[in-house]
């Protein structure tokens, strides 16, 4: 029968013991130790992960194609903002073929003011959005696969889009009480 020593500290051990009750050191019995395999493969990622470069990374985040929805939204809010603004404009200009009522003036006016703050609202989120896509200053950097970081990606877009949605709903609201 063989005594079992730590190998960290010297401190015999029990049968079955998994770790040292001097100093906690992990004890592998020998059939649980890591295969040739494993090493070999630990050593082959480390030394793929050492050859990528800042700009490798850039070339992999262009290849990987991400949606930047939150652009869509800028965009159909300066639209709004635009079309209210003309309902303005014409509503001042007292023309007589196109008389517009004053309450739908003052509703294109809030309906103004309201795509106004949604846009530079959503315009935030949109280069927020566009920092995580294209990895841009970051401090610190994992490596994963085009895979695993499109999914990293739109689950972060999905958790933003639903904060989004309230702040709409809100704001719908809001809009409607008034």
């Amino acid at each position: 029968m063989k005594t079992n020593f730590c190998p960290n500290c010297g401190t015999r051990l029990k049968k079955g013991d998994k770790f040292c009750p001097n100093c906690g050191t992990n004890i592998q019995s020998e059939s649980e130790q890591k295969s040739p395999d494993d090493s070999v493969k630990k050593k082959e990622l480390s030394k793929k992960t050492k050859k990528l470069s800042g700009s490798d990374l850039n070339l992999l985040n262009k290849k990987i194609e991400l949606e930047n929805n939150q652009s869509g939204i800028v965009k159909k809010a300066w639209y709004l903002a635009g079309f209210f603004l003309l309902v303005i404009i014409l509503a001042f200009m007292d023309m007589d073929s196109l008389p517009i009522h004053p309450a739908f003036v003052m509703l294109s006016i809030f309906f103004l003011i309201m795509s106004v703050i949604i846009a530079f609202m959503f315009r935030n989120r949109e280069k927020k959005l566009q920092k995580l896509i294209t990895g841009e200053n970051l401090i610190a950097q994992w490596v994963l696969t085009p895979g695993q970081k499109k999914k990293y990606a739109n689950y972060l877009f999905k958790f933003e889009s639903g904060k989004n949605q309230i702040i709409l709903f809100s704001i719908s609201f809001i809009a409607i009480i008034v």
